[in-house]
């Protein structure tokens, strides 16, 4: 899985890591929408609503599925890059055993 991936290319030398957590998944959302405020404010339909419309699965695969490789490692020399680009290589040849 990309958490393997992710291992066998930050062995490599290559600091990957996930590229930020699913934010419509977070609790402070449940939080605010359960909120003795917010419920004081507006309808249980609209709350259920906001629920609905914050369900968002294209989100959350792409949060499990994406990793990142942090700015500062691209703007190194051409030499740099080029070791990524073979850290990268080696890890996909051996991505049927990871």
């Amino acid at each position: 899985g990309l958490k393997r991936v992710m291992e066998a290319l930050n062995a490599e030398g290559i600091p990957v890591g996930t590229i930020y957590p699913a934010l419509n998944r977070e609790p402070f959302i449940e939080n605010t929408l359960g909120s003795r405020g917010f419920r004081a404010i507006y309808s249980q339909e609209r709350l259920n609503r906001y629920r609905a419309e914050n369900h968002c699965p294209h989100n959350d695969q792409l949060c499990r599925t994406t990793m990142a490789v942090d700015q500062h490692v691209l703007v190194g020399a051409k030499s740099d890059v080029d070791d990524i680009l073979t850290a990268m290589a080696k890890v996909q040849k051996g991505a049927a055993t990871l």
